[in-house]
């Protein structure tokens, strides 16, 4: 995995291991409530749905099976994550954002520049990749007519 990656699960992983300390909690003895209650902290400190399951994929790694289950599987973390999608659902943009300003200042400009306002050198360049393009379609478009 990329080492920014790896990064984010150790810092997890740390803080996790200093929770359980300060609740006294052996971190290979924690239970169930032990993982809802660190995810319930996590999500009133305002984190996303998708950075809880996160959060839980990283506790995984450490715990390995809960009560047989692989922390996400287990069905009471299931069962929080679910909860959590009913009281804060995930939030999608339905159109793009957009700057009024830019666009108005768009429609003002000029569309293009004036033949006579262009150096000979700018156009030659910009002009002979177009030619070559339509020159090779002509010849293939021929020679397909011719065959066919």
């Amino acid at each position: 995995k990329k080492k920014s990656i790896l990064s984010a699960y150790y810092r997890r992983q740390g803080e996790f291991s200093r929770w359980c300390e300060s609740r006294q909690v052996a971190l290979q003895e924690t239970k169930v409530h032990h993982i809802l209650t660190f995810l319930q902290e996590d999500l009133i400190k305002g984190l996303s749905l998708s950075s809880l399951k996160v959060q839980a994929a990283t506790l995984g790694t450490i715990k390995g099976e809960l009560e047989g289950f692989p922390i996400g599987c287990h069905l009471h973390v299931i069962n929080f994550f679910k909860v959590v999608r009913l009281i804060k659902p995930p939030f999608r943009l339905v159109l793009p954002q957009w700057d009024l300003n830019l666009v108005f200042n768009a429609l003002i400009r000029p569309t293009f520049e004036h033949l006579t306002e262009i150096h000979d050198q700018t156009l030659i360049l910009h002009t002979i990749p177009g030619l070559t393009y339509l020159v090779v379609f002509g010849i293939v478009l021929t020679d397909s007519w011719s065959s066919g």
